[in-house]
């Protein structure tokens, strides 16, 4: 046996002794372990989670479908799915057939069909159905083995071609090879988590004290300095923190954005990073003045600033150079004097800020005040700042309700693209489109109000649907909820004027019972069509793409059932 498969060997028996079941194994019971803790090994190295946790994620025998283990992160809002080998040599690599048994099984899953997989999957059902139909989670492919070879390219392309179909342009699936090095040397980091930040150039530094003592210094760094902690550290940064960097999220899409666009002003919008270390020593380099300090932290960890520090470190991993000029606030606090308590006190008060969103600038604009009096002098309350609860949906809405109401509506259908797959963009620029198109001044209180309505009602009829569905149509109806909701309010404002009065009570009962009958009606439609014009697409990321949405439309534009929708009178 290689020497460091042997290493790697040991350590896995003495994290999983005990605690895997072999009883389905005929064969070498050995290997098949060994097999098993790495496929678990592999999440433990991309989250937090314990041997006990992992433990529950194992799926590997008989009609695995090349899924060997699934973990459902809620935290990271990633589910991983792995796919590992054990070589005693050290010598082989995944073949390209296992890979292609791996991206079969992981298309199944993703499309909702668990048919022809073993009990194992059968209670971790609901985590996978969470998170397909979740629009925030993101799936994360886990190839890992312990052999230094190279992962062939046939193999890579067969993986790239799956992931890139799969995207269909929105990120939604990744994968990543883990191999023998790189288990090697987080086993290595598992004994000893301790991060060593050393020659931190901190600048324009000050000094924070306490009770007149020294307890640590706050300055600016450069953002390739926290990239380059990212690409060594990862989430082990994270160790103290409460949270992991999420991803994707509309405030790490906002970090992004200013570090490309505007990386000069980037110490200025960003709020910076907080870390703990146990002990911080300062070189006497610099020491005439604050202009510069170099300084090392022992057993250090970002207690706040994930988001910030994960965006960063992803961002500038992807680009050919780094971004010269971009700094971030720092502060680095000093574990060594204070009470043993201070370290969570840190962590978890430094976490309660309130979280400020686009929509929250929206108070802003003055024409949300108008609609809110607008609505008053008809006996409905309107809320548009956050924090709102609504108390009676009968004689309330609020600024969500008329975005997503109106938004929908409107005959725009590539905005509906934009709701589902990034709602805080309608709010970050109030004096532009898709802002101005949805709360403009145009529309009526009667024809706000009476959309709403509709939207409502379509929310309650659509949430029965999935009760009862499955499979493809029920990912359809949950992911593709904007994309219906525009089918209907275009459908319904087409045939009928809801600018001049409120719906009637008997208008809304027809409406109903036409959303009832024709909801499962569009939907066959739009499965038929996706099977046979998106093969390859993951209904999520269908329903995210405008241009995808705008192609949807127009095919089912023109299908008997939606030509007879427009015919149907359906109000009074």
């Amino acid at each position: 046996m290689n020497i460091q498969v042997n290493r790697v060997a040991g350590k896995l028996k003495e994290l999983f002794a005990g605690k895997i079941d072999l009883s389905d194994v005929n064969g070498d019971k050995d290997k098949a372990f060994l097999s098993r803790s790495l496929a678990l090994y592999g999440i433990m190295m991309n989250t937090d989670s314990d041997v006990d946790t992992v433990i529950q994620s194992l799926t590997d025998g008989y009609h695995d479908n090349g899924i060997d283990a699934v973990y459902c992160d809620d935290d990271q809002k990633t589910m991983y799915l792995i796919q590992s080998k054990w070589s005693n040599d050290g010598n082989h690599s995944i073949s390209q057939g296992d890979t292609s048994v791996f991206i079969s099984g992981i298309s199944k899953l993703i499309n909702g069909d668990f048919t022809g997989f073993n009990e194992k999957f059968e209670p971790l059902k609901v985590f996978i159905n969470n998170a397909i139909l979740s629009t925030d989670y993101k799936i994360r492919a886990i190839i890992i083995y312990t052999s230094n070879q190279k992962f062939s390219d046939e193999c890579q392309e067969v993986m790239r071609s799956f992931v890139d179909n799969t995207n269909d342009g929105i990120e939604i699936i990744s994968y990543e090879v883990i191999q023998l090095k790189d288990i090697y040397q987080s086993l290595a980091d598992k004994i000893n988590r301790t991060i060593m930040l050393e020659n931190v150039g901190l600048q324009d530094y000050g000094i924070l004290e306490r009770n007149e003592q020294e307890i640590g210094y706050y300055g600016k760094i450069p953002v390739s300095t926290i990239a380059n902690w990212w690409k060594e550290y990862g989430t082990y940064l994270f160790s103290k923190n409460i949270r992991y960097y999420k991803g994707d999220t509309e405030v790490n899409a906002g970090i992004k954005s200013v570090l490309m666009n505007e990386p000069e002003n980037f110490l200025l919008f960003n709020n910076g990073i907080k870390i703990v270390a146990d002990k911080i020593n300062k070189a006497p380099y610099g020491s005439n003045g604050r202009k510069f300090g170099v300084f090392s932290l022992e057993n250090a960890s970002i207690v706040n600033g994930a988001q910030t520090t994960g965006s960063i470190g992803e961002m500038l991993s992807k680009m050919q150079e780094s971004i010269e000029n971009a700094y971030v606030l720092i502060q680095m606090i000093s574990l060594e004097s204070l009470a043993t308590d201070m370290n969570d006190k840190i962590t978890k008060y430094s976490n309660t800020q309130n979280r400020i969103e686009n929509k929250d600038f929206v108070s802003l604009d003055p024409n949300q005040r108008k609609l809110q009096q607008d609505f008053a002098m008809e006996g409905i309350e309107y809320y548009y700042k956050s924090g709102y609860t609504i108390k009676d949906e009968e004689k309330s809405c609020s600024i969500d309700d008329v975005a997503i109401a109106i938004g929908c509506g409107l005959s725009n259908v590539a905005l509906v693209g934009t709701i589902k797959s990034n709602y805080g963009k309608i709010f970050e620029k109030i004096d532009k489109p898709p802002y101005t198109e949805i709360f403009g001044t145009k529309y009526s209180t009667y024809f706000i109000w009476n959309n709403i309505q509709i939207y409502r009602i379509f929310e309650s009829i659509n949430t029965d649907y999935q009760k009862k569905s499955n499979k493809l149509h029920k990912l359809i109806s949950v992911h593709g909820n904007r994309f219906l909701l525009h089918i209907f309010l275009n459908v319904f404002s087409m045939k009928n004027n809801l600018n001049s009065c409120f719906l009637t009570e008997i208008a809304l009962d027809d409406l109903r019972n036409d959303i009832r009958k024709n909801l499962p009606l569009i939907i066959d439609q739009l499965v038929e069509i996706k099977n046979k014009d998106f093969t390859d697409s993951y209904p999520a990321n269908i329903f995210k793409n405008g241009k995808r949405c705008e192609e949807l439309f127009e095919k089912l534009s023109q299908t008997d059932i939606y030509i007879s929708m427009q015919k149907q009178d359906v109000m009074v």
